[in-house]
């Protein structure tokens, strides 16, 4: 997982940058919901707490 501050490629279960100490966020699939059509998926970014 990149740092969206500095760029750093951190650990993908790391919750803060290794370098600058920026919290990190984790992004996550969710379900399609019954607007989309069958070739597009519903996507969010959450942040961690």
């Amino acid at each position: 997982m990149f740092c969206p501050d500095c760029g750093t490629n951190n650990k993908a279960d790391a919750n803060f940058c290794e370098k600058c100490g920026k919290r990190l966020k984790k992004s996550i699939t969710l379900h399609c919901c019954r607007y989309c059509s069958s070739y597009y998926c519903c996507y969010r970014s959450i942040i961690c707490i």
